[in-house]
């Protein structure tokens, strides 16, 4: 009998042992002592300005968890691959890292980009948080994808109702200037939404080519169009030139943008044509005095040094970067797909210092925020300045 025992004990061990290896080794991106996150992202080519500083700013956070001891344990390893922002460089790298790295999820790009990758994200459960901030990826909820900051949508709402509410303009005509790809015309729906339910009238809508550096023609457009207030919809740079064209033509509505079109390179490159813009922030600029914000700079320069002040896409990734470390340490030990998607929607009212509005998920919520805060430049100092808190469009 005794022996009996000593044998059935053996096999529970060897079962009960064999089966923790097992389930370690089936995780694809988790071993005992790391996490493997993969980054998706222009690192050369027309966007390569957007998709390094967001680089950067995913290895700089997670090197300072790390440093701090990990994630329950593990230590996080990013790896990194350049799209381009094409779509096959991208779908490309994806299969790179999810068959070759075995990643557990990803930081991905640019609207075109994750719009291709998104049934590839959902065959593998592959969770993503994307740079771009499309509504159409997370209305409706998309299990494995989160957004933490506002999306385009909200932007374009906040400022559509800001010349409703605040500038009291009860019949404005407006006109829309954005990208002529996918992220731009998405900008465009949402406008156009948001005057129709606000009374107003778009007069001209001007699409351009991506990394246009003339305006001419559309500028000329507009003057005949006569719109009141412009928004825009597209690339920094390209704000910045048609801003420029704007001043050579006497042109000056009030012109608002979305926050990729108001970023510091429209201010650095736009300079005093860009004096009156008004633009969404939907998160803290580098020179914040916001708690989070101070904490990232002081991080930053420790791991970077000497680089100066960084722009809104290192910000966002910081805030993307911090969104996953809360969200695997909601999860626990026990780290997979299913449960980082169930620890990113346990988050409640995270407090990020300010960098962005307090951020919140769930189950049928897939967004961390919808607030943004509008600023205008600082032409003189080169940097832009608050005119609003975080505010959130109304709810009609």
């Amino acid at each position: 009998m005794k022996k009996g025992r000593v044998i059935v004990t053996m096999v529970c061990f060897f079962v009960l042992f064999s089966g923790l290896y097992s389930h370690g080794a089936d995780v694809r991106g988790v071993t005992g002592d790391t996490i493997k996150i993969g980054y998706i992202a222009a690192m050369t080519g027309v966007a390569a300005y957007a998709g390094k500083p967001y680089a950067e700013a995913v290895r700089n956070y997670f090197h300072h968890i790390n440093d701090q001891g990990g994630i329950h344990g593990r230590k996080v390893k990013v790896y990194v691959e350049d799209s381009q922002y094409k779509i096959p460089m991208a779908i490309s790298a994806f299969k790179k890292l999810v068959t070759l790295d075995k990643v557990l999820a990803t930081c991905t790009f640019g609207t075109p980009e994750v719009t291709a990758l998104l049934p590839y994200h959902k065959k593998e459960k592959i969770v993503t948080i994307p740079l771009s901030q499309s509504s159409t990826f997370i209305s409706p909820v998309q299990k494995y994808v989160f957004m933490p900051t506002a999306s385009y949508k909200e932007q374009m709402y906040v400022l559509i109702d800001y010349i409703k509410d605040t500038l009291k303009a009860d019949a404005a005509r407006l006109a829309i200037v954005y990208a002529d790809n996918e992220f731009g015309r998405s900008g465009l729906r949402d406008g156009r939404d948001r005057a129709k339910r606000n009374g107003f009238k778009i007069v001209d809508e001007e699409p351009v080519k991506w990394g246009a550096v003339d305006y001419s023609s559309q500028i000329l457009r507009l003057k005949r169009a006569k719109p009141e207030y412009v928004l825009f919809h597209m690339l920094a740079s390209m704000s910045a030139s048609c801003l420029k064209d704007a001043k050579k033509f006497d042109f000056n509505p009030q012109f608002m943008a979305t926050s990729v079109p108001f970023e510091l390179t429209t201010v650095l490159q736009g300079g005093t044509a860009t004096r009156g813009l008004i633009g969404t922030v939907h998160v803290s600029p580098w020179d914040s005095n916001a708690p989070g914000v101070v904490k990232m700079r002081e991080i930053t320069e420790k791991l970077s040094p000497g680089k100066g002040a960084r722009r809104g896409n290192y910000l966002l990734g910081w805030a993307i970067a911090m969104t996953y470390a809360k969200g695997m340490e909601m999860a626990g030990r026990n780290l997979n797909s299913e449960s980082l998607v169930e620890g990113i929607e346990k988050i409640k009212n995270f407090d990020t210092g300010d960098l962005t509005p307090p951020l919140s998920f769930g189950p049928n919520r897939h967004q961390g925020t919808y607030g943004v805060a509008l600023y205008m430049p600082n032409v003189e100092q080169k940097t832009y300045f608050p005119i609003t808190g975080w505010i959130e469009p109304k709810k009609n």
